[in-house]
């Protein structure tokens, strides 16, 4: 098991990620078809930005914690299941983004299509799943003894 500061920042990430994820879902994607198809590009690209800056630190220490939860897991069986599962967890949703997400905003980036910002709102729903499901799995390995 990770130590304890170790846990939290894993917490802290994973709990930043669902947040995003769920705001993102019901508010920030479909705030995409409010956009001016001539304002898209420079929007697109404006988002983009700014949005790695938040969430690419917060996926970096969800996905390293939860792979060192599950390596370092103890003998103790439950643990180490939620130690694994934890870390499917946030295999599946980072995989998820940059296996699909990101594909969908490649082909955002230059030019508005409202059928591809739906498809990036319906394919959304599994990250947001799979964060929350993290954060309940890490919550319950931090304080279940």
């Amino acid at each position: 098991m990770l130590p304890i500061q170790l846990n939290a920042a894993t917490l802290v990430a994973t709990v930043i990620m669902a947040t995003i994820g769920w705001y993102v879902q019901f508010v920030h994607y479909p705030a995409f078809k409010s956009i001016r198809p001539e304002n898209w590009s420079e929007f697109h690209r404006f988002h983009s930005l700014r949005t790695g800056f938040i969430v690419l630190p917060a996926m970096l220490i969800e996905g390293v914690g939860a792979f060192i939860n599950a390596f370092t897991a103890t003998n103790e069986m439950w643990r180490g299941a939620f130690g694994w599962l934890g870390a499917l967890l946030a295999l599946f949703a980072l995989g998820w983004t940059f296996g699909v997400s990101s594909l969908i905003h490649g082909s955002l980036s230059s030019e508005y299509d409202e059928g591809r910002i739906d498809q990036l709102i319906a394919t959304n729903w599994p990250r947001c799943v799979a964060w929350t499901a993290h954060v309940l799995v890490l919550f319950l390995l931090i304080t279940l003894k």
